[in-house]
């Protein structure tokens, strides 16, 4: 719970460490908590009462020892594979707007200049900045006006996969595989799918765990390669059955 930030009720325990007691009040490291940062620096190290990464790096924001414009405290999750899904400190982010949501999908599958980036939404520059804003504003809650974005970038348009605050799963290659932005259809999306199947149907064709093999033919029941490779293994028969079903439905 210290971990992940999540208000909870304490329990009436008599705290006689004044440490303990500290870090109890402070939880769960909202704004104003700076000065234990300051009474207690071992804080800031990855130790067993150091507060979540977001509230920390906002801590130290605060207290003018990063070189950032702003931070926003929270951790943000882009989930592109299966369904499209942000979450913002483990909760779903709702856009008003479903092109809103689009745009960030974009950003998720690649770096734009400006004008291919209007073009891919088919949007003039004042829808844009309306859908530009309603992105930031739902990633970053409780942003001043006038403040720049921290997890997106301008210089191109796209993600900013430097924030470690920032989680992608097209990036993780320990993500379970599944068909990305399944539930959004776009060139560019459909583009950044394929690269995105090929590349991880290559690693895990080289690997040599049938468990990576056995995802491919759940992805794909007809693919060859997979279902050769699981044929002498002991998923052949869960593989089996994946293939007969995928034939019955198509009537073969």
């Amino acid at each position: 719970w210290l971990r992940r930030g999540e208000a909870f009720p304490l329990p009436p325990l008599e705290l006689l460490d004044p440490f303990l007691r500290e870090v109890a009040e402070a939880y769960p490291f909202a704004d104003g908590w700076e000065g234990l940062l300051l009474r207690y620096p071992f804080l800031a190290a990855p130790t067993l009462f150091a507060p979540p990464l977001p509230r920390l790096r906002r801590a130290l924001w605060r207290l003018g020892r990063l070189p950032l414009a702003y931070h926003p405290g929270v951790r943000l999750e882009v989930r592109a594979l299966g369904a499209f899904q942000v979450l913002v400190d483990g909760r779903p982010v709702r856009f008003r707007r479903e092109k809103a949501r689009l745009l960030l999908a974009l950003l998720a599958a690649r770096d734009f200049a400006k004008e291919d980036l209007l073009e891919a939404l088919e949007a003039s520059p004042g829808g844009f900045r309306v859908l530009w804003w309603e992105v930031v504003n739902a990633l970053e809650p409780g942003r001043p006006k006038g403040a720049p974005p921290y997890f997106l970038k301008t210089r191109p348009y796209g993600l900013h996969l430097e924030a470690p605050e920032l989680y992608l799963d097209l990036l993780d290659p320990q993500a379970p595989l599944a068909l990305p932005f399944a539930d959004l259809d776009h060139p560019v999306l459909e583009e950044r799918r394929w690269e995105y199947l090929q590349k991880r149907r290559r690693a895990l064709l080289q690997s040599p765990d049938p468990e990576g093999w056995l995802a491919l033919l759940r992805l794909d029941p007809l693919d060859e390669e997979a279902f050769a490779r699981l044929r002498a293994s002991p998923l052949a028969a869960e593989a089996e059955g994946l293939r007969r079903a995928a034939l019955r439905e198509l009537g073969l």
